[in-house]
């Protein structure tokens, strides 16, 4: 088993698998890199060649899902791409849609919330109040 084979049989397969779910092609391209790198470093390890695709495959969802946890961690966020940095009459507005869910919360949990993420309590002040 070779790299070669892999690529030549396999990436157009991962580019629509990954494209199908990313939606760019840039992405889905940088994505099949990716792919293709783990499959040279680690090609060595696949135990049964039958099971190629597969363990292909399983690459590809665990490269998807390394791409976004990378997203989703904010990379290349500024302050100034935080619309609450601002304390503003439309970050305040937001408040009024919260109250029917704190209604359901059991009251400790509630109260928890209403201080430190509406009322803006430090954390260490509301543990020190309840002796925590």
């Amino acid at each position: 088993m070779n790299i070669e084979r892999v690529m030549t049989e396999y990436q157009s397969a991962l580019r629509a698998f990954l494209l199908s779910r990313v939606g760019t092609s840039a992405d889905s391209d940088d994505l099949v890199q990716e792919v293709l790198i783990k499959t040279f470093q680690n090609l060595h390890t696949l135990e049964d060649p039958a099971k190629l695709k597969p363990w292909l495959f399983r690459i590809a969802q665990n490269v998807l899902m390394d791409h976004y946890r990378r997203k989703a961690r904010g990379a290349g966020l500024t302050a100034e791409d935080l619309w609450h940095a601002e304390d503003s009459e439309e970050a305040h507005a937001f408040e009024g849609c919260v109250e029917p869910f704190l209604k359901v919360l059991p009251d400790e949990a509630a109260a928890l919330l209403r201080a430190v993420d509406l009322d803006g309590r430090p954390q260490k002040d509301y543990a020190a109040q309840l002796g925590i």
